[in-house]
């Protein structure tokens, strides 16, 4: 990143060398790279004065190949198989669930909301279908269902849905819980875990000088067909719950209070019991990834 002109371009950073190479650089900002799970395709959105593109760095191609077009593009993933993609994006009436095909970029709505509501309309609710905007969105294991978040444009709650491809989206937090990004998928993709904020509000408190943070973060995992089960107690913070690969365990980080700069890395069984801390002083900006072989985080 230069400071003074906050330009980002394409890194890549090859084993054994000490330092990485630019492979792409353009006028805008390009950010979200990631490789398609085949390893074959750099995706990456670039944000340009007018518009958002999501682009492919294709062997052999010169030019990226740019895959979509948008005011904004909010979230998108790569399925399990790399022959789809998932995307979430806005223009200027609308938010969209597009799914794209990698082979020949041909794309189908899934989902469509409005981003405002009619001229004379109330305030909308957490049932209206009108100004919210999809925000996240992840692929199961096979590739045959897509989660999303539903995040208000104005006051209601950040809601997680499941939608199979082929049939209608069901709603499965629960109410008032405002949903994080970052959902973690069984290997048999009939579970998954998510964290939500719960009775959350925050004020400045004049005797302290400082925010005050109330409510809790908390794990939920949601089954299939069937419902989401609160796996933590109290109001602590619990983020990025992510299984270990037998799917037994649950890595998350930890702290004592909403607003806190630094986690710890937590294990617990999948029932939620026995809670054991690994590391200490964790940022909050980190992710978990589970060694595949081990077990161990």
């Amino acid at each position: 990143m230069a400071k003074r002109s906050e330009n980002y371009d394409l890194f890549l950073q090859m084993k054994g060398q000490p330092f990485p190479t630019k492979i792409y650089e353009n006028p805008g900002l390009e950010v979200q790279p990631k490789f398609s799970p085949n390893g074959k395709i750099i995706s990456y959105v670039s944000r340009n004065r007018d518009n958002q593109q999501l682009s492919f760095l294709v062997p052999g191609r010169e030019e990226p190949l740019v895959v979509l077009s948008s005011k904004e593009i909010t979230s998108y993933a790569w399925s399990p198989d790399s022959s789809q993609l998932a995307i979430a994006y806005n223009d200027e009436t609308h938010s969209y669930i597009d799914v794209v095909q990698t082979a020949d970029q041909s794309r189908k709505t899934l989902q469509r909301i409005l981003l405002e509501g009619p001229a004379d309309s109330a305030p909308a609710t957490d049932t209206d279908n009108f100004q919210k905007q999809f925000a996240y969105v992840s692929w199961s294991p096979a590739a045959d269902k897509i989660a999303f978040i539903r995040h208000p444009r104005h006051r209601g709650t950040r809601q997680l849905w499941v939608m199979p491809l082929s049939g209608e989206p069901q709603l499965i937090s629960p109410p008032e819980a405002q949903v994080q990004d970052g959902i973690s998928w069984n290997s048999e993709g009939d579970h998954l875990l998510y964290s939500a904020l719960l009775g959350y509000k925050f004020y400045w408190d004049e005797a302290s000088q400082r925010k005050i943070y109330e409510g809790g973060m908390h794990i939920f995992e949601y089954q299939v067909g069937g419902n989401s089960k609160q796996l933590t107690k109290h109001d602590h913070m619990f983020k990025n719950p992510t299984y270990s690969p037998d799917d037994q365990q649950i890595a998350y980080l930890y702290a004592e209070e909403l607003g806190a700069r630094e986690y710890q890395l937590f294990r617990m069984a999948r029932d939620g019991s026995n809670p054991v801390e690994v590391f200490n002083d964790v940022s909050p900006m980190s992710s978990l990834i589970w060694h595949s072989n081990i077990g161990e985080e």
